[in-house]
């Protein structure tokens, strides 16, 4: 993908409904697992980080895993650092 399209993602998943909303299902299907704080989480295609810092929140130790070094990039700018 170009470098323009996740530079567009990462501004809009901020407060597009359609990111939002999607955390929130995220937040909501996750508070109904039993989910220790010692559980190894993968973001497998975390893209831009859209969904790492909700599934931070939920457990411990979190990785995000994409094949686009660049959007990689975008990810790592998400406050608290995550392992990419």
């Amino acid at each position: 993908m170009k470098t323009i399209t996740y530079d567009i993602e990462r501004n809009l998943e901020r407060s597009h409904w359609w990111f939002v909303g999607r955390r929130k299902l995220l937040e909501f299907l996750f508070s109904s697992l039993c989910i220790q704080e010692d559980f190894l989480v993968v973001d497998i295609g975390c893209g831009v980080g859209s969904n790492l810092k909700p599934l931070k929140s939920m457990c411990l130790t979190l990785i995000g895993v994409d094949s686009e070094i660049y959007s990689l990039s975008l990810a790592k700018k998400i406050p608290p650092q995550f392992h990419l």
